[in-house]
């Protein structure tokens, strides 16, 4: 699904790889698990337009209501809050 700079294909050793490098630059100071970056990923992908149903299928959620309870909040702030008649 994701690909390294080189367009090939993450294996978990890349990926290890890619998070030790990461963690050693210390860019990031606080404390932070490869969890985090899932959720990161998330909250970028909704913020970014993508839908719930769509997060679910990449998350491996079992069903929609568990994404929508933990990402809920980010997907609300896409709607905007004066809708716009299609018949205008």
């Amino acid at each position: 699904m994701f690909l390294t700079y080189y367009k090939e294909p993450f294996t978990r050793q890349k990926l290890q790889r890619a998070v030790g490098d990461f963690k050693r630059r210390k860019t990031y100071t606080k404390d932070w698990v490869p969890a985090d970056l899932r959720h990161s990923f998330a909250v970028n992908f909704l913020s970014g337009g993508g839908s719930l149903k769509d997060l679910q299928y990449i998350l491996e959620h079992n069903n929609v209501f568990d994404t929508k309870r933990l990402y809920g909040e980010v997907a609300g702030k896409q709607i905007p809050k004066k809708s716009i008649s299609p018949f205008d």
